[in-house]
């Protein structure tokens, strides 16, 4: 259903969105057995359709985010094993975007496992296949901070690069945001990660970033819901090149 809901909003331009989606709901309850038991007549191949938030950096139009699991930041407890499984699933379903963050502890080291699994069993071609969105926290408010929080994400993840890099919430000022936002380009011009981007940024924050005249954040991810939703910041970043990422 998710995945015909996200074809759905793509081709009608309903939305000309990007979209993260969450399997928690539908996985309460499974065990790893009920996962690898469902993965194994799954269709293998890439079924969504992909939105360039940047120039040659295609996204898929969903992405899957991570089950409220039992385990923990040093990776053990009886949870982690759904956490690697569910990302399987999404990957052998057809799904290629994959959304986590430094802030969701051992998820990202499950999402490494599961993409190398996926590429050990062919599921994937390689690496590149799938799309990795991931975050830093904003107590990474300087430039220097912002460069080595992306290297603590890649050796969580186990990867050489990312995708995509998203400033997880604001900083406190101004001046902070522009720092990190130097911080995120010289991640991406080391090559650390193909695309930068934000996260709940206001107009008056995003206005904050365009005024250095550089790079332009290629998404701004928001919470969008029938009951919430900001319009005018969705309409601002529609004005000014920015795919607005719902979550």
């Amino acid at each position: 259903l998710s995945l015909s809901l996200a074809r759905s909003l793509f081709h009608t331009h309903t939305l000309s969105l990007s979209l993260t989606l969450s399997l928690t709901h539908s996985l309460s309850g499974c065990t790893h057995e009920d996962i690898q038991s469902y993965c194994a007549g799954a269709p293998q191949h890439d079924l969504l359709p992909r939105k360039e938030i940047a120039p040659g950096i295609l996204m898929p139009i969903a992405s899957v985010g991570h089950p409220d699991t039992n385990c923990s930041w040093k990776g053990d407890g009886p949870g982690c094993a759904i956490g690697q499984n569910m990302t399987e699933m999404w990957m052998r379903l057809g799904g290629r975007g994959i959304d986590t963050a430094a802030d969701y502890g051992s998820h990202q080291a499950q999402v490494g496992a599961a993409v190398r699994e996926m590429v050990a069993q062919k599921v994937v071609t390689n690496r590149s296949d799938v799309f990795i969105t991931t975050k830093i926290s904003p107590d990474t408010c300087s430039s220097q901070a912002a460069v080595a929080a992306v290297r603590a994400d890649l050796a969580q993840l186990g990867l050489d690069y990312v995708d995509l890099v998203l400033q997880h919430f604001p900083c406190d000022t101004e001046q902070e945001n522009q720092a990190m936002w130097t911080g995120l380009m010289q991640a991406k011009a080391l090559g650390l990660t193909r695309s930068i981007g934000v996260s709940s940024f206001s107009v008056e924050q995003l206005q904050g970033i365009l005024t250095l005249n550089q790079a332009i954040p290629a998404v701004n991810q928001c919470q969008m819901a029938v009951g919430s939703h900001d319009d005018q910041t969705r309409a601002f970043c529609e004005q000014h090149g920015i795919t607005s990422l719902l979550h």
